[in-house]
This record gives structure tokens, sequence and C-alpha cells, in this order.
């Protein structure tokens, strides 16, 4: 509604665009349609984040008009640094924690592991646990530390489990193992 007949793109494209935005209205059949980013000023001078995708309309071989569809991304930013800040706290928070965390996806398979986890497990590196089941941690001889991590990894609910055990790095281990679903999947 707040757009006049008779404005120009530039009126409201930060200045920083304006060389592509000429590109597209210069030579718009030549130009690849592809969705391309720009910022633009709101009404009330904030500066909008769009996803800008351009359709030149023709008469014959002739472009008469350009045609542009335009999606406000400022939610998806405003989400992405969200997510970015959580990722920051979460990770802060568990490289400090003095319990051993690992993070398995739905086949038990290892997917992260905090400091205190790979120092536990004698390990060296968090990627010694990664990409691994869980199930493999344990000595391969430790049967009964298998069968309780495979008895955990079964339950359908939050459980907790405690046995002895010795990793498959010489680690030996008296656990208390905790292990939940997060998030609501």
């Amino acid at each position: 509604d707040d757009l006049a007949a008779g404005l120009s793109v530039y009126d409201f494209i930060l200045p920083d665009y304006a060389d592509l935005i000429e590109t597209f209205i210069d030579s718009p059949g030549s130009v690849m349609q592809a969705p391309f980013t720009v910022e633009a000023y709101s009404g009330d001078g904030r500066r909008v984040p769009l996803e800008l995708t351009t359709e030149p309309i023709l008469q014959g071989e002739e472009t008469v008009a350009l045609l542009g569809l335009a999606r406000d991304l400022s939610l998806e930013r405003r989400l992405e640094e969200e997510i970015r800040r959580t990722h920051a706290y979460l990770d802060a928070i568990l490289s400090d924690v003095p319990v051993g965390v690992l993070v398995l996806d739905e086949r038990g398979v290892v997917k992260d592991a905090n400091p205190a986890a790979v120092t536990l497990a004698g390990a060296h590196l968090p990627n010694e646990l990664v990409d691994r089941p869980l199930t493999e941690l344990a000595d391969p001889q430790d049967e009964q530390a298998a069968e309780a991590l495979a008895e955990v990894l079964a339950a359908a609910e939050p459980m907790r489990c405690c046995f002895r055990a010795k990793t498959r790095f010489g680690a030996a281990l008296h656990c208390d193992l905790r292990i939940g679903p997060i998030g609501g999947a």
C-alpha cells in the first residue's frame, strides 16, 4: 500500500546494490533469473534483507517490463542468528561441565562428545568417539558392558543404568549412565 506509482526501485534499495539492480534492468533477457539477495529500506528506515527473483516480460523479442518478486528474509536471518547463539551457549556449557556427555542419533551412533566424555573414555580426540556406535566404545571382551549399553539404547524412554566397564581405549569406568531423548522427535 505504501508503494506509489512512479516510485523507483532505487528509492528503497540500498546504494550498495544499485549496480546489481541496474544490470537486471538494463539486460533482463541476458541475465540469469536465479534468486539473488539485496537489502532495502523499509518504510520506517530499517534495513530489510530481501531475496529477489526477476523475470522479463516480453512482447515478441523485446523486453517491455521486468517483473520482480521479493521475499523478506528478516525472520529467517533472526532465526539463523538465534540458532548460532544457542549453539555457542550449549558448546560453552558442555565444554566446561565435568560430566561426560555423548549425543547419539536414533541408531545409537555418537554424533558429539564433550571433552569430559573423551577423557573418561580414554580417547585423545572427540573424533575417536564420533560416528561410532555407542556399543563399540566398550572393550569388545566386556560382554556385560556391551549388553548394558544395548539395553539402554533399546529403551523407548529415559533410563538409568549402572555398570563397570573398560573402554576400547583401555580406560576403566564406573558408569552411572543416564539416557533419554532430546527434543520432541
